[in-house]
């Protein structure tokens, strides 16, 4: 028998899983080929082959990328 806690839980697990899952449907909707490449959804520049085979299905390119990890060491 759960208790509230153990049900509180499961649903953020939940609700949590639906906002990932659909954050990264509306990235890949962004995400524009052009050349045959896809584009940062921050400033819409090519990401270059290789950082896509090494981090598949990934959304910037390393200068904006970079730009928010900074920024959110900032705010820590």
């Amino acid at each position: 028998m759960s208790d509230d806690a153990d049900l509180a839980n499961d649903t953020a697990e939940l609700l949590n899983d639906i906002a990932l899952k659909r954050h990264q449907g509306r990235v890949m909707q962004h995400q524009v080929w052009k050349g045959g490449g896809v584009c940062c959804t921050d400033c819409d520049a090519v990401i270059p082959p290789e950082r896509l085979a090494a981090l598949p299905g990934c959304g910037r390119c390393v200068g904006c990328q970079t730009a928010v990890e900074q920024e959110s060491r900032v705010w820590r």
